[in-house]
């Protein structure tokens, strides 16, 4: 086969490993009909791999897109030559140079109602004209949201509404840490950290702004009262010293930007999975909402300072929140697997039908020439190109295995209640 075939022996001994054969004949027939036969599998690419924000994501979702090509999901890729694609999160990203084709992981709120006020962010999506020509020219586009879903499908011009796929934000976000909370607290870097016991975090909008100020009144109150209770609001925060002021906080509450707004699942996951006790305002979204019921505790925005003293006062009813985010993680994060499974399956639907017809493959070439022009804040994202998901180092043909269920149980994790600051 090396000489034939020109196929390393590393190479092959991947396939060996893909094909998943435990005995010789049926081994060397995988190989061969690897050999002369069959399409180039994909090679993906994360661009945000080192960003700030979206970094944690491209991680977890490293491992989704190697779970769900193990299983097959890929099965059908039609290509037979190498292909290089670019899966991104933020709508200003710049597409690196050496991808074909790109993904783009949808998440803005685009359905909103209304613009952000004194938000320094996405503004809208009404008013973001290059952000409806990137979703035209993307290979796939993955919506986390059902209501934004028939959104994209319905109200953007020019939008082939068969390329647009639902892939929850679980896909993209580790259900079950290797740090827990316990741990992190403990470090040195976060001992000097403060902590307080009600936080919120996120780009500040004059919506935002006015909440904080009622949730402080409440703090106040209870402060009056004799009870300890502190709170702060915080933007611009990342990494390690967000971390460490998540997992000190005893309760977190999260609203919504901007009138109209889905529910800011990519905020509230990571919160359910590390244990948290998690108020949020209702979302415009509704089985989105419904699919989180039990685990984050629903209000309407005025009421959500009520329900933070609430959440304070009575600690059992806390704890027991903290419980349901743990179950609910797992649970959330199986489900997800699958409709990551249905998202390449159609993927690999869309390369055989849709790209030999050019439109999609043209647009995204002019949309690519003018990316790359641009001196656009966050251009060194695409630099570390090198962060790649692929079955080989290079894209050579790669095999694809026989397709297995996907499990249907999911494991009850222990909880690991959230320390509660010392009233000193």
């Amino acid at each position: 086969l090396d000489k034939s075939d020109k196929l390393p022996f590393a190479r092959a001994r991947r396939l060996s490993i893909f094909c998943n054969m435990r005995n010789c004949p049926a081994l060397l027939a995988c190989l061969l009909g690897r050999a002369f036969a069959g399409p180039v599998m994909p090679t993906f690419v994360f661009p945000e791999d080192s960003d700030e924000y979206f970094g944690p994501n491209t991680q977890a979702l490293k491992s989704s897109l190697e779970v769900a090509i193990d299983e097959g999901c890929l099965a059908s890729w039609p290509m037979s030559k190498p292909t290089e694609i670019a899966i991104v999160f933020r709508h200003d990203s710049v597409i690196p140079p050496s991808a074909d084709f790109f993904i783009q992981y949808q998440m803005e709120q685009v359905a909103a109602t209304s613009s952000a006020s004194g938000f320094a962010g996405f503004q809208g999506f009404n008013v973001n004209s290059e952000y409806h020509r990137k979703l035209r020219a993307a290979l796939q586009v993955w919506e986390w949201s059902p209501h934004q879903l028939k959104f994209l499908k319905n109200n953007v011009p020019g939008l082939d509404s068969s390329k647009v796929a639902y892939v929850p934000l679980w896909s993209s976000v580790e259900a079950d840490p290797t740090e827990t909370c316990a741990d992190l607290i403990e470090e040195p870097e976060c001992r000097d950290v403060d902590g307080v016991d009600v936080l919120f975090f996120g780009a500040m909008s004059d919506s935002r702004r006015k909440l904080c100020n009622l949730v402080d009144d409440i703090t106040n109150e209870l402060q009056f009262q004799g009870r300890a209770a502190s709170h702060q609001c915080v933007s611009g925060v990342f990494g390690r010293a967000l971390q460490c002021k998540i997992c000190k906080a005893a309760v977190i509450y999260s609203t919504h930007s901007r009138e109209g707004a889905v529910l800011e699942v990519h905020r509230i996951n990571p919160l359910l999975s590390l244990g948290k006790a998690i108020i949020s305002a209702k979302s415009s979204d509704p089985l989105l909402d419904s699919s989180y019921e039990g685990a984050v505790q629903f209000t309407t925005n005025e009421n959500i300072p009520r329900e933070i003293k609430r959440l304070l006062v009575n600690s059992t009813v806390r704890f027991q929140l903290e419980w349901k985010s743990f179950v609910m993680a797992a649970k959330l994060k199986a489900e997800a697997q699958q409709h990551m499974c249905h998202a390449l399956t159609s993927l690999a639907s869309i390369a055989r039908d849709a790209l030999p017809q050019g439109d999609s493959s043209q647009e995204f070439s002019s949309y690519q020439y003018f990316e790359r022009r641009m001196t656009a804040s966050n251009a060194s994202n695409a630099s570390n190109a090198s962060n790649v998901l692929s079955p080989t180092p290079t894209p050579t043909p790669t095999p694809v295995p026989t397709p297995t269920p996907l499990p249907t149980t999911v494991p009850t994790p222990t909880p690991t209640p959230s320390p509660m600051p010392s009233p000193t």
